[in-house]
């Protein structure tokens, strides 16, 4: 992406005051540029030529010059000087400089003024210049620097950078190659909802802006799996524009290649300690045969009335595509570093694209096709790229048509300085590129309107010789990567935790595509943690699910008793744990047979379980449960059972009751005798 500059990007406000301009006079009568101090903060200066900067001999310079005021005074009445430079840039990293203001001097001549009235505190005003072709100093075809300097007095309000490709039509056309992603918008769940796929297949949803789009241009399509897979896995339930959008997808005539699972990121997991891409487990566990019409068996000479079988996908067809280059695939932008191309080949990638900033001997006329060991590289031109992206997004058409003059001026001096021979250069658009109404059709179409332009495509680079290279190393942040590495330790203690489910795939298999979508390049950088920690809170609670119950102190008054533990299951599946009691103190006994039992619990439910136990003395004692899974790994935390012994109180209480009893019986004994002895005295 080129550097930020003020004069190039104002916010979008409506342009008030556009008043036409035509200089005919001679160069002599012109004024000189004004030179003084730094444009104010709160003044933003843009000069736009028209048709992109595509100027011919005999044509007139027409420039829209704005002046955005985001300040609260009215800016004095000024003068627009109109400077075009005598030599024209043959370098593009000249022309880039020029463009961010950072290249030195250029031998310049004003060639035109004109007076630009004050404007008012908040309002985005401008002018249209037109320069006649006779004023224009240039007799060489080539590409020209332009300014524009807005000044009052001695103050200079703004200066503004362009330039124009002056009568460049006899060089040989350079390819141009662009590759697309086709994404969905961030989402932490496995798969897009029936309600997601049909807002976003709906007129005007984002996914049909970004198909309809395509469908009307020639780049290669990086296609994000999950959206097949998400209109598939719906059956009969899938929204119907969905179902329309995706048979429109499978006849496109683009270049296409697969995206990783959401567009995850493909190296931040290996650079976190992952020893290879994560990869989607199987997708049976989601399957509902409900969900999928009967039809007729396979055909045969006699078919049988009334046998009809379920046409239901498989984990394969959910995500099956008639890719044209299904070996490439697209990291995140300046991601990765030597150690990870035989890890990609081992995910069976042997082909992708790269940033040029990624990459040590990229740029110059060299072109994007390009390898490295035994992986072909497509590289992506960073600078012009970051020119395409902003004029496809930007909020304004006038913001948009500078984009454009950046890219097609610098393609220009690619094509002069490149002779007969130029090589292809790629053109990238990053992730979320149509989040909002994009003005993509109408860039590219400028683009190759270019007479130094014409179109190619991917699967070109991988054909012809590529240039050796060497990857930069680049990484990405080490608070991003300390994160991943926790997603990536949650999803290992899910797996521990997983055996213990009667299908362990519904949690194996869930997980590593909630794992996928929360590694998404679709996140932005102030959404993503967000996104990561609600990763990591649904695998603390998966692993969480099952436990034994906590318990209150429990008396044991008798020798010999049950001891009640609960085991909860939060699950929606049923599952089978090990449960494994042990007294911490020789006051209490555990039955041996009871020490380590294995124990199935219903889903969403609880059990409870007795165990036996005997007391050996009184006091406080402290029982342990703890459960397993199959393979011996603990699920859950321990839980203490603190226990109050008082051995031998049943015998004494039974003794005390006895004698109760005994002095009660022997009692009415002695009253009877005695009542009688006394009615016989009487």
């Amino acid at each position: 992406m080129p550097a930020a500059r003020s004069y190039l990007r104002r916010p979008g406000k409506k342009l008030v005051g556009l008043v036409a301009v035509t200089l005919g006079l001679a160069i002599m009568g012109f004024a000189a540029p004004v030179e003084a101090a730094s444009p104010a903060a709160t003044i933003t200066v843009s000069a736009t030529p028209a048709d992109s900067g595509d100027l011919g001999s005999d044509t007139p310079l027409r420039l829209v010059v704005s002046l955005d005021n985001t300040g609260v005074t009215p800016t004095a009445d000024a003068t627009a000087t109109v400077t075009v430079g005598t030599v024209p840039i043959t370098v593009r990293a000249t022309l880039a400089g020029w463009f961010t203001s950072t290249s030195g001097a250029l031998a310049s001549s004003p060639v035109g003024s004109s007076p630009f009235p004050s404007v008012a505190g908040g309002i985005d005003s401008g002018i249209e210049v037109t320069v006649p072709a006779s004023a224009l100093p240039w007799t060489l075809a080539g590409v020209y620097p332009v300014s524009v300097s807005i000044g009052s007095g001695t103050t200079v309000l703004g200066v503004a950078h362009t330039a124009v490709a002056w009568s460049v039509t006899a060089s040989t056309p350079v390819p141009v190659a662009v590759a697309v992603p086709l994404t969905a918008p961030a989402s932490g769940s496995e798969f897009l909802t029936a309600t997601q796929l049909a807002q976003y297949t709906a007129p005007g949803g984002i996914l049909t802006r970004e198909l309809l789009d395509l469908q009307s241009t020639q780049v290669a399509v990086g296609i994000d799996p999950r959206i097949i897979a998400s209109i598939r896995i719906l059956g009969k339930t899938a929204p119907q524009t969905a179902l329309d959008w995706l048979g429109q997808l499978e006849v496109l005539p683009n270049e296409t290649f697969p995206l990783p699972w959401a567009d995850a990121d493909l190296t931040a997991p290996l650079h976190a300690g992952e020893t290879s891409v994560l990869e989607t487990k199987p997708l049976d566990y989601a399957i509902d045969p409900g969900l999928f019409p009967a039809t007729q068996a396979t055909p045969t000479p006699t078919p049988t009335p009334g046998v009809v079988t379920p046409v239901v996908p498989t984990s394969a067809s959910l995500v099956q595509f008639n890719y044209t280059m299904p070996l490439l695939s697209w990291p995140a932008e300046n991601s990765v570093i030597p150690s990870d191309l035989p890890k990609l080949a081992q995910a069976g990638i042997s082909n992708v694209i790269l940033s040029s900033a990624n990459v040590k001997g990229a740029g110059g006329l060299g072109g994007a096709s390009a390898k490295s060991g035994d992986t072909g590289i497509a590289i992506s031109d960073d600078v012009l790229s970051g020119y395409l992206r902003s004029a496809i997004q930007s909020s304004t058409r006038a913001n948009s048509t500078e984009a454009l003059t950046e890219l097609t001026t610098s393609l220009a001096v690619a094509s002069i300085a490149s002779g007969s021979t130029p090589h292809t250069i790629l053109l990238t658009l990053g992730s979320n590129w149509a989040t909002n109404e994009s003005d993509f059709v109408r860039s590219l179409s400028q683009v190759y309107a270019r007479p130094w332009t014409s179109t190619s495509t991917v699967a070109s680079l991988f054909a012809g010789a590529p240039a050796a290279v060497t990857i930069a190393p680049e990484r990405e942040s080490a608070a991003r990567l300390g994160l991943v590495e926790s997603m990536l330790n949650a999803e290992a203690g899910v797996a521990n935790f997983a055996p213990i489910a009667k299908t362990p795939d519904a949690i194996t298999s869930s997980t590593r595509l909630r794992l996928l979508a929360a590694l998404s390049n679709e996140w932005t950088t102030s959404t993503w943690p967000t996104a990561a920690e609600a990763f990591l809170s649904s695998a603390s609670k998966i692993t969480g699910s099952v436990q034994v119950a906590p318990s209150s102190e429990i008396v044991v008054i008798a020798n010999q008793t049950a001891l009640p533990v609960t085991i909860s299951n939060n699950l929606d599946q049923e599952v089978t744990v090990v449960l494994s009691i042990r007294s911490r103190t020789a006051l209490l006994s555990v039955d041996r047979n009871s020490r380590s039992q294995v124990i199935t619990v219903d889903d969403s439910s609880q059990r409870r379980v007795q165990v036996p136990i005997e007391a050996v003395s009184n006091g406080n004692a402290e029982i342990v449960a703890t459960l397993y899974s199959s393979t011996g790994v603990q699920v859950g935390q321990s839980v203490t059972i603190q226990v109050n012994v008082n051995a031998g109180w049943e015998t004494t209480g039974t003794l005390i009751f006895a004698a109760l009893v005994a002095a009660l019986f022997a009692f009415g004994i002695v009253r009877t005798i005695r009542r009688r002895r006394r009615a016989v005295d009487e």
